[in-house]
């Protein structure tokens, strides 16, 4: 089995990662969301978001994206081990896939779980595929932090605490990259 990276050593790195991608994300997103009125991406109206919620979702996505690079780092070397498939890793992988938010509707993430039924209706062979490969993503990333996890972290407590950390990250991307999304009737 592989020996686990020195938790302090992890944290630090994590922090420290972390601290670099927010300070890039506020930044960007403090002059992404200044610029007053509703914007369009996608054809998609909405609201751009205050100050205080643009720190707070910088926040969101770097610590999650510094939590994982830190294992990524701390397994160097390790890779077989950290990916082998194992009940606990292949399970929690599907799972989280399954709910990952891939849309919003105003402020409620759409979990990925309500793409499935839009697999086996009539539409076109692109959008099917876009979708498919969507789920196959969200897939591939939650194995990999799956991994990562369960051979970087001790603590189950812990291992739970992070994956909702990478599922708030995802969540308040959407947040920082759209805004609000205005739900036109």
């Amino acid at each position: 089995m592989a020996e686990r990276p020195a938790a302090r050593k992890t944290a630090r790195l994590a922090l420290a990662v972390g601290g670099v991608v927010f300070a890039g994300l506020l930044a960007w997103g403090l002059m992404a969301h200044s610029a007053g009125a509703e914007r369009w991406f996608l054809a998609v109206p909405f609201e751009p978001l205050p100050p205080w919620a643009v720190a707070l979702a910088a926040l969101c996505v770097a610590m999650p994206l510094g939590t994982l690079a830190a294992l990524i780092i701390g397994q160097r070397g390790h890779w077989g081990a950290a990916l082998r498939p194992r009940l606990l890793r292949v399970i929690p992988a599907i799972l989280l896939a399954l709910i990952t938010p891939v849309a919003m509707v105003t402020i409620f993430p759409i979990p990925m779980v309500l793409l499935l039924p839009a697999l086996v209706e009539d539409m076109d062979p692109l959008t099917r595929a876009l979708q498919a490969g969507a789920i196959l993503l969200a897939l591939g990333f939650w194995y990999l932090a799956a991994g990562l996890i369960a051979s970087g972290v001790r603590s189950w407590g812990l291992r739970v605490a992070i994956f909702g950390q990478l599922w708030i990250g995802i969540y308040a991307g959407f947040l920082l990259f759209q805004g609000f999304n205005l739900f036109v009737i």
